[in-house]
């Protein structure tokens, strides 16, 4: 009798055990890595690292790889099903890292295209309604991009500038084109973009990095 309590005591302790043990998911994460648009990085190491928060006390490196030549790059994780939260892929450098996309779910597979700089090119051109004079200078930038100037622009000029994104899921973004005749309308342009309804010196566009590319008129009375 006593041997069979014994048994069945042993087969509990079993099936409890059993019963709490967490069940795991494993997770795929693949992609291309880039330094810019339509250049592959090789031989360089990406890290999936949860954020502290939700399921997670501190920041922890779920897994690593080092891309191909081609800029590929492919790791696997395994959680508890039950952990929630973010992680981040990150480009890790001698002397820290670079965050490449932010708040990605844990636990879900990705499949990613990841930029170190992703930028997205607006051509311009300069349909003024009379060329500048000689003392004249046209100033423009991008939000995110690059300043610059012309002196003396005439009619027709067209250039190039670059808007710089971050590399998400969902890249979309509204970004302005600012300008002025002068470096004091061009200023006065600058503090336009942050007052409600105003269009000064200034043209709304919306944008997404590598692989999109906007061209305006600029018509400078």
């Amino acid at each position: 009798m006593v041997s069979r309590l014994r048994f069945f005591s042993f087969a509990l302790v079993i099936l409890i055990l059993s019963s709490c043990k967490e069940e795991t998911r494993v997770n795929h994460v693949e992609g291309f890595l880039y330094y810019s648009c339509g250049e592959p990085l090789s031989d360089a190491e990406v890290a999936f690292k949860a954020n502290s928060g939700s399921s997670f006390t501190e920041p922890l490196i779920l897994a690593t790889d080092v891309t191909e030549p081609n800029g590929y790059f492919n790791f696997t994780y395994e959680l508890e099903e039950d952990k929630k939260g973010n992680a981040d892929l990150i480009l890790v450098e001698s002397t820290g890292y670079t965050t490449l996309i932010e708040a990605l779910a844990i636990n879900e597979d990705h499949v990613l295209d990841a930029y170190v700089n992703n930028e997205t090119s607006v051509t311009f051109t300069y349909t003024g309604a009379k060329p500048l004079t000689a003392n004249d200078t046209l100033y423009y930038g991008i939000q995110g991009g690059v300043e610059s100037y012309k002196v003396q622009a005439d009619t027709g000029y067209s250039n190039v500038v670059k808007t710089k994104l971050p590399s998400t899921l969902n890249p979309k973004k509204w970004v302005a084109f600012y300008f002025g005749v002068g470096l004091a309308e061009f200023n006065l342009s600058k503090e336009a973009l942050s007052i409600e309804d105003s269009t000064y010196n200034h043209r709304w566009m919306q944008v997404s990095g590598c692989g999109d590319s906007k061209s305006i008129n600029l018509w400078v009375q």
